[in-house]
């Protein structure tokens, strides 16, 4: 004899389909988040030991302070070079899954200023960025000579007096790669080629402040390139 089955059978039975299928969308979507993390450490790991001769500093923000304290100047040292960070008031220790690599910097619109004594040509700026809403700020660099930043919801790295546009997405961990070699300005976004412009020009030295931060959310392992001519 043939079974009928009830509404509330039916529903019972889509239900559990439901919360399957949506269990398994979430874990194809995390296997891909930590397929497309692992590929960007990757291009970062091979795009330092490409120009590790030319890398001046490298800002981990692995310091000694707990998490959700407030971040020292101890915790801003540069690991690479000697262009230590003054951390201001604002900026919080995390760690673990908050972050990409060991610890990392939660800013709340404060920043971390370097004295910086290199002149500069070409230049590389590579940073893990997570941003919780969008602002208007000069994010990571020298504002009057190379700097990221961001006008509402576009990006733009700038040189001298030539940028390039681009998107970040919101509450999630990008890696972004911005380089200015060969009169060329070039975006890499999560270890992929994003997009570049031919852009002539020449960088001011006059201005000495290296700033990181000015974000509503978290930076995590900064990096500094200084490119030498051919000639140098």
């Amino acid at each position: 004899m043939r079974k009928s089955y009830t509404l509330i059978e039916v529903l019972v039975v889509i239900s559990i389909l439901f919360f399957l299928a949506t269990i398994v969308f979430f874990n194809m979507q995390n296997a891909r988040e930590r397929e497309d993390r692992m590929k960007a450490l990757t291009f970062s790991s091979e795009f330092k030991s490409r120009n590790a001769s030319f890398l001046v500093s490298e800002w981990t923000f692995d310091g000694p302070t707990s998490e959700n304290e407030s971040a020292t100047d101890i915790d801003v040292r540069d690991s690479w070079g000697d262009n230590h960070g003054k951390a201001g008031t604002n900026i919080t220790v995390k760690d673990k899954e908050d972050c990409v690599l060991g610890k990392c910097l939660e800013f709340n619109q404060d920043q971390i200023e370097i004295e910086y004594n290199y002149n500069v040509e070409e230049v590389a700026l590579e940073a893990w960025f997570y941003f919780n809403e969008y602002k208007n700020t000069n994010i990571l660099g020298i504002p009057s000579a190379f700097i990221f930043c961001q006008e509402n919801d576009q990006f733009f790295f700038k040189v001298g007096d030539k940028d390039i546009s681009f998107s970040v997405p919101l509450k999630e961990w990008t890696l972004l790669t911005l380089v200015y070699k060969n009169n060329t300005l070039t975006v890499y976004r999560n270890g992929k080629f994003l997009k570049e412009e031919q852009a002539s020009t020449s960088i001011s030295n006059t201005e000495k402040k290296f700033i990181i931060g000015n974000i509503d959310g978290r930076i995590d392992n900064v990096r500094f390139y200084k490119f030498k001519k051919e000639n140098e």
